[in-house]
């Protein structure tokens, strides 16, 4: 069976949106909001990179490639900021009272 393509307008839409998600992912100030925002440009990235034409193939997967660097430069701090947050949220709650 053969794999189904899209249409070169839709391969292009999705490549921009991409590009639109990655750039406010540099943006954002945030090392969570950083983060999430490359892998929703990676993921809408890899749907015409696995399913379009030549041309638009090739734009995504520099997309992806650009994406998964992005990623991989925010996950650190991101772990650093989600440690932090696990931290203080430990020494801010209350104990859990049993009856």
């Amino acid at each position: 069976m053969p794999t189904p393509r899209l249409k070169d307008v839709t391969a292009k839409t999705l490549n921009w949106l991409a590009i639109i998600i990655l750039l406010t992912g540099t943006m954002i100030a945030s090392p969570a909001g950083s983060f999430f925002a490359a892998l929703v440009a990676l993921m809408t990235a890899l749907i015409p990179l696995l399913f379009s034409r030549s041309k638009k193939q090739m734009v995504a997967g520099m997309i992806v490639v650009v994406a998964a660097l992005f990623a991989y430069a925010t996950f650190g701090p991101f772990q650093q900021d989600q440690h932090r947050y696990r931290e203080r949220v430990r020494a801010t709650s209350s104990p859990v009272l049993k009856p």
